[in-house]
């Protein structure tokens, strides 16, 4: 009995996976002061990528969490985000957040290759140190276009 019940539970776990998979959605959130392009879950704080950007001073930045197994405090190196419209290689360092924990970050100049990369493909695959995850693109055209527009050259 106990054994059922076990399977049973495992096996309410693993449908749960793909639901909370399809919870999250890419978000444009515009003012006169910002531009934000977030993948995340509607109406919760697990975002776990962000592209901002303050068009006044054309200041652009990123946050990145990949999960608290996958980075060091203090890790520093190369973050590249690619899908079929090409690739972005961002510096990247880790930055400790007290509600969130570590999540990466950095800032930089807006890389015009964000729209091709964002606009091409069906998933922006996110690598660095020999570890990598897949995220949808489904949803995001309209917020690289904001991005473009907002922080573009």
């Amino acid at each position: 009995m106990r054994s059922l019940v076990a399977l049973s539970l495992l096996a309410s776990v693993a449908a749960a996976t793909p639901a909370l998979a399809d919870a999250y959605r890419w978000q444009l959130r515009q003012s006169p002061e910002s531009v934000v392009v977030a993948y995340e879950v509607p109406d919760t704080d697990d975002q776990p990528l962000g592209l901002f950007c303050e068009p006044e001073g054309k200041a652009f930045s990123i946050t990145y969490r990949p999960g608290a197994d996958k980075i060091r405090k203090g890790w520093s190196g190369v973050v590249s985000f690619s899908s079929d419209g090409g690739q972005v290689d961002v510096p990247m360092q880790a930055v400790e957040d007290e509600l969130s924990g570590l999540t990466l970050e950095a800032k930089a100049a807006f890389d015009p290759d964000w729209t091709v990369v964002l606009g091409k493909g069906r998933t922006l695959k996110i690598a660095f140190s020999g570890q990598s995850e897949r995220i949808k693109l489904a949803g995001v055209a309209k917020g690289a276009a904001a991005l473009a527009k907002a922080c573009g050259l």
